[in-house]
């Protein structure tokens, strides 16, 4: 029989109205006879649980992690009447349960395969179902089978973009595939028929605070009881969580449903909408969680008065082949554990020299000192700055007048403090202004020593010549750059990844805040450097990454975007010797700088 000649005897058929889904119903028909394939095709069970823990409740994370990411979850709920109906006959309505109970497990597993791409499954049972013998109006049994089978479904996630490639927000595509594995059939377990949902899902992460919506259609073959309906309809998800850094719990909440499109475009009673509000937990690699969830009344097929639920999802944070507690991603050491010694712990990596003068720590009488004597500091005996060994008067302190200040020992008065020794001063009164025109005099010269037309007396920068840009060019000097900025690259970005860190944001929006104070005009260049570690194009492209996500960040932050240049140039322009790495960690920078236009 086919589908259309199902739904014009069903038409025929009086006005039962099943709840969230309204249905009708005819004395003389059976159940069977009156719902086609049987009203058990119709599927009441709308909990879809999402894939993994970065998800809220039943709303799935754009994120998909990194290659190798794993995770299980077991969920057992209870819902409360996701099926009821009235019996409309005239004058008489007459309320009547359909599905009053329902218990059933969810068992589910997720993997990042590919990168950019996750794939699951999730496999429904019912472990209990209850409801009455038969149906007012309606003639034969009610199918409410005790225990069953639901349909598999199978599910894609593609990222689109990912916050931890240097984007703003995660963004992909979802797809749901489920599969008529229902048994039994036609026990409002299960389609019946294939389906298909194609989700747009965004999410981002904000501190403590987690965002996640999904939106997209759902195709299937409609399936009809009475006037009430399931068939082509638009899902919606929208989930908020808050996760403490420090707390043993994290909350969230979520809002699902779907609108009926075909057939009977958002007809009253087939457009169902829940509520769900959850808790969580965290042991190790284990989240316990518990939510509650209400369905909007009357608003469709399983939104339920009520609805339980409780489980655990394994989910283990990463990869640590050293076993030094540390992601691999996060590692830069993967297959050395880090030896928590204190310093520089964060990295993944064995520190063999903490204070990085070059003595090792196992032969360094002072591991937490740089100093060139067995790793210790030298000696300075009378705290005049000059070491022993290179001080000719040990217990007397130098005096620091710019006379031999490097020999430890106190030199002759020289009262203007010019270099020049009272006896030789022919201005002692009166400093010499070290212009190069007769500086061993001791006197001031008059003079135009850097040619930049002012006068060394007025000329703050007698040996720099004023560099005429008309921003205070009556000072004589070279004016400095309104602002600059350094971010180190092992500090300010995560290891392999362009996205900035708190510190680096915070740091980047006080240049962004200090130019905009200025009122000056200006233009900003980003250069981004790495080390010569790795191939010289990824070393390249992660450079122009990390300049490009300090770029839109100062943009955000209200600054000109067409007079901000961003440049990644890998390891070109070291500014230390790459064959160490205290010289690779200074090499990998990105650097700002904010000039006049």
């Amino acid at each position: 029989m086919s589908r259309a000649s199902l739904c014009a005897l069903f038409s025929v058929v009086g006005s039962l109205v099943v709840a969230s889904l309204c249905a009708g119903a005819a004395r003389a028909q059976t159940l069977d006879d009156a719902a086609g394939q049987g009203p058990g095709s119709l599927d009441v069970e709308r909990a879809r649980p999402a894939l993994d823990r970065a998800s809220i409740l039943d709303v799935d994370s754009a994120d998909v992690g990194v290659v190798g990411d794993t995770d299980a979850a077991v969920r057992l709920g209870w819902a409360r009447a996701p099926l009821t109906g009235v019996l409309d006959a005239g004058s008489v309505r007459a309320s009547f349960g359909v599905v009053d109970n329902r218990v059933g497990l969810h068992l589910g597993g997720a993997m990042t395969l590919w990168p950019r791409l996750k794939l699951g499954v999730d496999v429904p049972l019912v472990l209990f179902q209850s409801g009455p013998a038969s149906l007012p109006g309606l003639a034969g049994d009610n199918p409410v089978a005790a225990v069953g089978v639901g349909d598999l479904r199978v599910v894609g996630r593609y990222g689109v973009t990912q916050v931890r490639a240097g984007d703003v927000v995660d963004l992909a595509v979802v797809g749901h595939l489920t599969l008529p594995t229902a048994l039994p059939r036609h026990q409002y377990i299960g389609d019946g028929l294939p389906t298909l949902a194609v989700e747009l899902a965004a999410s981002r992460d904000d501190g403590p605070l987690r965002f996640a919506a999904n939106v997209g259609p759902k195709l299937r073959v409609p399936s009809a009881f009475g006037p009430a309906a399931q068939g082509v309809e638009l899902g919606y998800r929208a989930g908020v969580g808050y996760e403490p850094t420090d707390g043993p719990l994290g909350v969230d909440s979520a809002l699902t449903g779907g609108a009926l499109l075909w057939p009977a475009p958002l007809s009253a009673g087939n457009n169902p909408a829940e509520l769900s509000w959850g808790v969580h937990g965290t042991r190790g690699d284990l989240l316990p969680f518990g939510v509650v969830g209400v369905g909007v009344p009357g608003s469709g097929v399983g939104a339920p008065s009520w609805r339980l639920q409780a489980g655990v999802r394994w989910s283990p944070r990463c990869d640590d082949d050293d076993d030094d507690g540390l992601c691999r991603a996060e590692d830069a050491c993967p297959k050395e554990p880090e030896d928590k010694d204190g310093h520089d712990d964060g990295d993944g990596c064995p520190d063999r020299d903490n204070d990085g003068d070059g003595v090792f720590d196992d032969q360094d009488a002072c591991p937490g000192v740089a100093g060139p004597e067995a790793g210790c500091p030298r000696k300075d005996g009378d705290g005049d700055g000059v070491f022993d060994s290179d001080d000719r008067c040990v217990e007397v302190a130098e005096d620091k007048d710019g006379h031999d200040d490097d020999d430890g020992c106190p030199d002759p008065d020289d009262k203007d403090g010019d270099g020049v020794l009272d006896p030789d001063d022919g201005c002692p009164a009166e400093p010499e202004d070290k212009d190069g025109d007769r500086d061993g005099d001791g006197c001031p010269d008059p003079d135009d020593t850097d040619g930049d037309g002012l006068l060394d007396a007025v000329d703050r920068c007698p040996t720099e010549p004023e560099d005429k840009d008309g921003d205070r060019d009556d000072d004589g000097c070279v004016d400095a750059p309104i602002a600059t900025l350094v971010l180190d690259g092992g500090v300010s970005f995560g290891t392999a990844s362009a996205r900035l860190k708190d510190a680096a944001r915070d740091a980047v929006d006080a240049l962004a805040a200090k130019v905009k104070a200025s009122n000056r005009p200006y233009r900003v260049r980003i250069d981004g450097y790495t080390d010569n570690v790795g191939q010289p194009d990824k070393n390249r492209v992660l450079s122009q990454k990390r300049a490009n996500a300090v770029q839109r960040r100062l943009v955000q932050q209200g600054l000109d975007a067409a007079r901000i240049e961003a440049v990644g140039r890998g390891d070109e322009r070291p500014v230390a010797d790459n064959d160490t790495d205290e010289g690779r960690a200074k090499n990998r920078r990105t650097e700002v700088v904010v000039d006049d236009s």
